[in-house]
Protein backbone atom coordinates (compact mmCIF):
# COMPACT_ATOMS: atom_id res chain seq x y z
CA UNK A 1 0.00 0.00 0.00
CA UNK A 2 1.38 3.45 -1.04
CA UNK A 3 1.93 5.84 1.83
CA UNK A 4 1.53 9.65 1.51
CA UNK A 5 4.53 11.52 2.86
CA UNK A 6 4.07 14.84 4.67
CA UNK A 7 6.45 17.51 5.87
CA UNK A 8 7.44 17.26 9.46
CA UNK A 9 7.00 20.24 11.77
CA UNK A 10 10.72 20.92 11.78
CA UNK A 11 10.88 20.84 7.98
CA UNK A 12 7.95 23.27 7.78
CA UNK A 13 9.56 25.67 10.24
CA UNK A 14 12.86 25.55 8.35
CA UNK A 15 11.08 26.28 5.07
CA UNK A 16 9.21 29.22 6.60
CA UNK A 17 12.46 30.57 8.03
CA UNK A 18 14.13 30.42 4.62
CA UNK A 19 11.17 32.14 2.99
CA UNK A 20 11.30 34.82 5.69
CA UNK A 21 15.00 35.46 5.12
CA UNK A 22 14.50 35.73 1.35
CA UNK A 23 11.58 38.12 1.84
CA UNK A 24 13.59 40.26 4.26
CA UNK A 25 16.37 40.55 1.70
CA UNK A 26 14.25 41.23 -1.38
CA UNK A 27 11.16 43.16 -0.29
CA UNK A 28 12.99 46.35 0.89
CA UNK A 29 14.89 46.44 -2.40
CA UNK A 30 11.66 46.04 -4.38
CA UNK A 31 9.99 48.80 -2.36
CA UNK A 32 12.96 51.10 -2.92
CA UNK A 33 12.90 50.45 -6.68
CA UNK A 34 9.16 51.12 -6.79
CA UNK A 35 9.50 54.39 -4.85
CA UNK A 36 12.32 55.55 -7.11
CA UNK A 37 10.30 54.78 -10.22
CA UNK A 38 7.27 56.58 -8.76
CA UNK A 39 9.42 59.63 -8.03
CA UNK A 40 10.80 59.63 -11.58
CA UNK A 41 7.30 59.51 -13.07
CA UNK A 42 5.86 62.14 -10.75
CA UNK A 43 8.79 64.52 -11.19
CA UNK A 44 8.60 64.37 -14.98
CA UNK A 45 4.82 64.85 -14.88
CA UNK A 46 5.17 67.80 -12.50
CA UNK A 47 7.74 69.46 -14.73
CA UNK A 48 5.52 69.02 -17.79
CA UNK A 49 2.39 70.28 -16.04
CA UNK A 50 4.06 73.31 -14.45
CA UNK A 51 5.91 74.20 -17.67
CA UNK A 52 2.68 74.15 -19.63
CA UNK A 53 0.97 76.45 -17.13
CA UNK A 54 3.86 78.92 -17.03
CA UNK A 55 4.11 78.99 -20.82
CA UNK A 56 0.38 79.64 -21.22
CA UNK A 57 0.53 82.49 -18.71
CA UNK A 58 3.48 84.09 -20.52
CA UNK A 59 1.64 83.77 -23.83
CA UNK A 60 -1.35 85.62 -22.36
CA UNK A 61 0.41 88.11 -20.09
CA UNK A 62 3.75 88.66 -21.79
CA UNK A 63 7.24 88.17 -20.28
CA UNK A 64 7.27 87.94 -16.50
CA UNK A 65 9.44 91.05 -16.22
CA UNK A 66 6.65 93.04 -17.87
CA UNK A 67 3.79 91.85 -15.68
CA UNK A 68 2.05 94.77 -14.01
CA UNK A 69 2.89 94.04 -10.38
CA UNK A 70 3.67 97.25 -8.45
CA UNK A 71 6.57 97.18 -5.98
CA UNK A 72 7.22 93.45 -6.17
CA UNK A 73 10.20 93.82 -3.83
CA UNK A 74 8.20 95.34 -1.02
CA UNK A 75 4.63 94.11 -0.72
CA UNK A 76 3.58 90.53 0.08
CA UNK A 77 0.12 91.52 -1.14
CA UNK A 78 1.58 92.02 -4.61
CA UNK A 79 3.18 88.58 -4.42
CA UNK A 80 -0.23 87.11 -3.66
CA UNK A 81 -1.74 89.07 -6.52
CA UNK A 82 0.89 87.75 -8.91
CA UNK A 83 0.27 84.14 -7.94
CA UNK A 84 -3.52 84.41 -7.86
CA UNK A 85 -3.85 86.26 -11.19
CA UNK A 86 -0.92 85.15 -13.30
CA UNK A 87 -0.02 81.64 -12.17
CA UNK A 88 -2.74 79.59 -10.48
CA UNK A 89 -5.43 80.07 -13.18
CA UNK A 90 -3.10 78.41 -15.67
CA UNK A 91 -2.72 75.23 -13.65
CA UNK A 92 -5.60 72.83 -14.19
CA UNK A 93 -7.20 71.23 -11.13
CA UNK A 94 -5.36 73.56 -8.78
CA UNK A 95 -6.35 76.02 -6.11
CA UNK A 96 -4.43 78.85 -4.51
CA UNK A 97 -4.27 79.41 -0.80
CA UNK A 98 -2.42 81.85 1.41
CA UNK A 99 -1.21 81.17 4.92
CA UNK A 100 0.33 83.55 7.41
CA UNK A 101 3.95 83.48 8.48
CA UNK A 102 2.79 82.39 11.91
CA UNK A 103 1.18 79.33 10.33
CA UNK A 104 4.37 78.69 8.39
CA UNK A 105 6.41 78.67 11.58
CA UNK A 106 3.97 76.34 13.33
CA UNK A 107 3.48 73.92 10.44
CA UNK A 108 -0.23 74.52 9.99
CA UNK A 109 -2.60 75.83 7.36
CA UNK A 110 -1.49 73.38 4.68
CA UNK A 111 2.22 73.80 5.39
CA UNK A 112 3.96 70.51 6.05
CA UNK A 113 7.04 70.34 8.24
CA UNK A 114 9.55 69.46 9.45
CA UNK A 115 11.29 69.14 6.14
CA UNK A 116 14.73 67.71 5.60
CA UNK A 117 17.52 68.50 3.18
CA UNK A 118 19.38 65.79 1.30
CA UNK A 119 21.86 65.36 4.18
CA UNK A 120 19.04 64.47 6.58
CA UNK A 121 19.15 67.73 8.52
CA UNK A 122 15.97 69.63 9.24
CA UNK A 123 15.61 72.58 6.89
CA UNK A 124 15.32 76.03 8.40
CA UNK A 125 16.77 78.41 5.83
CA UNK A 126 18.94 78.71 2.75
CA UNK A 127 18.61 77.08 -0.62
CA UNK A 128 15.63 74.91 0.28
CA UNK A 129 13.54 77.20 2.43
CA UNK A 130 12.24 80.73 2.63
CA UNK A 131 9.68 82.39 4.89
CA UNK A 132 7.84 83.71 1.84
CA UNK A 133 6.36 80.26 1.32
CA UNK A 134 2.95 81.57 2.28
CA UNK A 135 1.91 81.22 -1.37
CA UNK A 136 0.64 77.67 -1.83
CA UNK A 137 -0.82 75.98 -4.90
CA UNK A 138 -2.57 72.70 -4.15
CA UNK A 139 -3.29 70.21 -6.94
CA UNK A 140 -6.01 67.58 -7.01
CA UNK A 141 -3.40 64.83 -7.43
CA UNK A 142 -2.03 65.71 -3.98
CA UNK A 143 0.99 67.69 -5.15
CA UNK A 144 1.74 70.99 -3.43
CA UNK A 145 3.77 73.82 -4.96
CA UNK A 146 4.99 76.55 -2.65
CA UNK A 147 6.30 79.69 -4.30
CA UNK A 148 9.18 81.83 -3.10
CA UNK A 149 8.42 85.21 -4.64
CA UNK A 150 11.45 87.05 -3.26
CA UNK A 151 13.21 86.69 -6.59
CA UNK A 152 10.23 87.98 -8.55
CA UNK A 153 11.88 91.26 -9.56
CA UNK A 154 14.88 89.43 -11.04
CA UNK A 155 12.52 87.86 -12.16
CA UNK A 156 13.26 84.27 -11.14
CA UNK A 157 10.56 82.92 -8.80
CA UNK A 158 11.35 79.56 -7.20
CA UNK A 159 8.83 76.76 -6.83
CA UNK A 160 9.36 74.18 -4.09
CA UNK A 161 7.26 71.19 -5.13
CA UNK A 162 6.26 68.37 -2.80
CA UNK A 163 5.25 65.57 -5.17
CA UNK A 164 3.11 63.73 -2.61
CA UNK A 165 1.85 66.72 -0.65
CA UNK A 166 1.71 66.26 3.11
CA UNK A 167 2.91 62.65 3.07
CA UNK A 168 6.37 61.63 4.23
CA UNK A 169 9.34 61.60 3.87
CA UNK A 170 9.31 65.39 3.17
CA UNK A 171 12.91 65.23 2.06
CA UNK A 172 14.64 67.11 -0.73
CA UNK A 173 15.68 64.74 -3.48
CA UNK A 174 12.99 62.20 -2.57
CA UNK A 175 9.61 63.90 -2.67
CA UNK A 176 10.54 67.60 -2.59
CA UNK A 177 12.27 69.26 -5.54
CA UNK A 178 13.17 72.81 -6.54
CA UNK A 179 12.03 74.40 -9.79
CA UNK A 180 12.81 77.90 -11.03
CA UNK A 181 11.42 80.27 -13.64
CA UNK A 182 14.53 81.42 -15.46
CA UNK A 183 14.34 83.76 -18.48
CA UNK A 184 10.62 83.01 -18.84
CA UNK A 185 11.22 79.28 -18.87
CA UNK A 186 10.72 76.68 -16.15
CA UNK A 187 13.88 74.76 -15.28
CA UNK A 188 14.95 72.32 -12.61
CA UNK A 189 16.81 74.49 -10.14
CA UNK A 190 20.59 74.26 -10.27
CA UNK A 191 22.10 76.99 -8.02
CA UNK A 192 25.66 75.88 -8.71
CA UNK A 193 25.08 75.81 -12.47
CA UNK A 194 26.63 72.35 -12.58
CA UNK A 195 27.02 70.92 -16.06
CA UNK A 196 26.98 67.17 -15.46
CA UNK A 197 25.14 64.62 -13.34
CA UNK A 198 28.43 63.49 -11.82
CA UNK A 199 29.29 67.03 -10.69
CA UNK A 200 25.87 67.52 -9.10
CA UNK A 201 26.18 64.24 -7.19
CA UNK A 202 29.67 65.20 -6.05
CA UNK A 203 29.06 68.83 -5.14
CA UNK A 204 25.44 69.10 -4.07
CA UNK A 205 23.17 66.08 -4.25
CA UNK A 206 24.85 63.88 -1.64
CA UNK A 207 24.33 63.02 2.00
CA UNK A 208 27.72 64.11 3.32
CA UNK A 209 28.71 67.39 1.71
CA UNK A 210 25.77 69.05 -0.01
CA UNK A 211 26.81 72.51 -1.16
CA UNK A 212 23.27 73.75 -1.84
CA UNK A 213 21.28 71.48 0.51
CA UNK A 214 20.29 69.20 -2.37
CA UNK A 215 18.56 71.89 -4.41
CA UNK A 216 20.14 70.43 -7.57
CA UNK A 217 18.93 66.84 -7.11
CA UNK A 218 16.03 67.33 -9.52
CA UNK A 219 18.39 68.71 -12.15
CA UNK A 220 20.50 65.54 -11.85
CA UNK A 221 17.46 63.38 -12.53
CA UNK A 222 16.45 65.53 -15.50
CA UNK A 223 19.98 65.43 -16.96
CA UNK A 224 19.89 61.65 -16.63
CA UNK A 225 16.81 61.35 -18.83
CA UNK A 226 14.34 61.60 -15.93
CA UNK A 227 15.91 58.53 -14.33
CA UNK A 228 17.46 58.48 -10.88
CA UNK A 229 21.19 58.02 -11.57
CA UNK A 230 23.51 55.48 -9.90
CA UNK A 231 25.00 56.68 -6.59
CA UNK A 232 21.99 58.95 -6.06
CA UNK A 233 21.50 59.61 -2.30
CA UNK A 234 18.17 57.81 -1.94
Amino acid sequence: MKQNKAFTLSETLITLAIVGVIAALTIPNLISKYNKHLTEVRLKQAFSMLSQGINESINDNGPISEWDIPNPNLSINNYREAVANHITPYFKDAKYSYISREQVRHCSGGYRCPRYDVTGNEVSRGYTYNYSWENIIQFNNGMIAQIDMTGWANPEPILYVDLNGTKNPNTYGKDIFSFQINKNKLIMRNPGNFKTVETILEKDCNKTNSLYSGASCGAAIQMNGWKIPPNYPW
